[in-house]
């Protein structure tokens, strides 16, 4: 935050391992093996992706795609635009 405000996102049950963001929401990949998206200004969760069998390590954007990597060895791809909803 520019001016040194600080806000708290509450959802995971364990370790967050990724963070990133895109357009008004923070993304973030945690040991409970879910994706949380988070409102950004109003420190909100509005969606919780859960397809991985282990961990979420890595989240990254591409191609209007989020895609997410796992402890559990694989990639999976979200469309954005369906997120968004």
């Amino acid at each position: 935050m520019e001016n040194g405000e600080q806000k708290e996102y509450s959802g995971h049950s364990g370790w967050v391992y990724a963070l990133a963001v895109h357009g008004n929401h923070l993304f973030s990949g945690g040991d409970d093996k879910s994706i949380k998206v988070w409102d950004i200004e109003s420190c909100k969760m509005v969606d919780d992706l859960v397809a991985h069998e282990n961990g979420v390590t890595c989240l990254t954007f591409a191609n209007g795609d989020l895609y997410t990597g796992s402890y559990d060895h694989y990639i999976f791809t979200w469309d954005l635009v369906e997120i968004e909803k």
